[in-house]
């Protein structure tokens, strides 16, 4: 098997739909909405990959840096 970890695609969405409805994460419908930044903002700090075999994506993956709320004291 030839696995490699790389950078969703856009491509790669209905693959990754299809994962998500066997390993039941989250409803597969919502995944456009949740990624949509990622791929259509250059800007975003969102990180999506997935696992390949043989160009097949069969996992897949998220991470964000964390938000911190600062709490200023006078």
């Amino acid at each position: 098997m030839q696995r490699t970890i790389r950078a969703i695609q856009s491509q790669d969405l209905e693959s990754l739909k299809a994962v998500l409805d066997t390993i039941e994460l989250f409803p597969s419908e919502y995944l456009d909405e949740m990624i949509s930044d990622y791929l259509n903002n250059p800007e975003s700090e969102d990180i999506w990959f997935t696992v390949t075999n043989k160009d097949l994506p069969i996992a897949i993956a998220y991470c964000a840096p964390e938000k911190f709320t600062i709490l200023l004291r006078y």
